[in-house]
């Protein structure tokens, strides 16, 4: 297709292999042209061997791959990407990670057209070791298997930043808050325990009202406090949970949920098969408190709250 070809011709002007250094990182992480899916080999070139034989496969790999992948070497010198995917110099280098960033694309004159394992309005991470354990990243056909996994849709599992969670069960943490009027807190390894997992259980009515933010979005500082008030006027109502998470810190894998910007506020609804509802109307307690009142899985009228399922049409 006119979009193969145009990739094609995009990889091919771009170096086989790309070092990460200031110079580069722009280009690295906002070209528009060229292929989406990044191979990062991490190294430590102060452990010369390794790193040598490292590099050898991975230029292998990316003379062969050139086409569909973007080779980047990044030395353990770059912390902050080491961070982002933690990765610890002294433990885990060489290492590769694959960055899928397909799913962020909006359609385009050249650009493939993304197949079906392209999880869109998504970027997602697989890291080698996540993958097999006992991979060699000195061997080529090992990272090109596993980059073959990534394009034939057999990588299940992306790598997910979280903070700790806290000491405890999540789930009775999250419901200790809401009954407080407090915003019930998550973080990446916490959401699935909480949110999902009271989608799951058919006994549970709870939706989910989700905030994602980031501390240094001013739009997200601005309605933390109409966030927070929510908060207190829903802890009467049982099948609402007000929650938010620092969506630069955790992140999510789920289906129909894309966080491209902040703030970004989801309605998880109690049943699991019904797709996360994405709010887009005003940032204020008054607006959300009527998107719960018409979007409510359950029907409510306590405290002078009412709402929700066959109570909407009341409104």
């Amino acid at each position: 297709t006119a979009g193969t070809v145009a990739a094609f011709v995009a990889a091919s002007l771009t170096p086989a292999v790309t070092r990460f250094d200031s110079a580069t990182q722009f280009s690295v992480f906002h070209e528009a042209r060229g292929p989406r899916v990044h191979a990062l080999l991490f190294v430590d070139e102060a452990s010369a061997s390794r790193a040598l034989a490292a590099t050898d496969a991975f230029s292998k790999m990316a003379n062969a791959e050139r086409d569909r992948a973007r080779h980047v070497v990044v030395p353990a010198t770059e912390g902050r990407v080491l961070k982002h995917f933690d990765l610890e110099p002294q433990y885990d280098l060489p290492t590769v990670v694959l960055a899928d960033i397909r799913g962020l694309d909006p359609p385009r004159p050249g650009r493939p057209t993304p197949t079906p394992d392209v999880k869109q309005g998504r970027a997602r991470a697989f890291r080698l070791r996540d993958w097999d354990a006992a991979a060699d990243p000195t061997d080529a056909a090992t990272l090109r298997a596993f980059l073959r996994a990534l394009f034939a849709d057999e990588l299940t599992t992306p790598f997910l930043r979280s903070e700790t969670a806290p000491q405890g069960d999540a789930a009775d943490a999250a419901n200790a808050a809401s009954a407080a009027g407090e915003v019930a807190r998550l973080v990446g390894t916490t959401f699935d325990r909480v949110v999902t997992a009271a989608r799951e259980d058919p006994t549970d009515e709870r939706d989910f009202f989700v905030l994602f933010h980031a501390p240094w979005c001013g739009h997200c500082t601005a309605l933390m406090p109409a966030w927070e008030q929510l908060a207190r006027l829903y802890a009467p109502v049982d099948s609402i949970v007000v929650a938010a998470m620092d969506a630069t810190k955790n992140e999510i894998d789920r289906d129909g949920v894309s966080i491209v910007a902040f703030p970004t506020i989801y309605l998880f609804p109690a049943d699991a098969s019904r797709a996360p509802l994405e709010y887009e109307s005003g940032a204020d307690l008054d607006s959300f408190s009527r998107f719960l009142k018409e979007r409510g899985t359950k029907a409510f009228d306590v405290g002078g709250l009412k709402g929700g399922g066959e109570l909407k049409d009341e409104l």
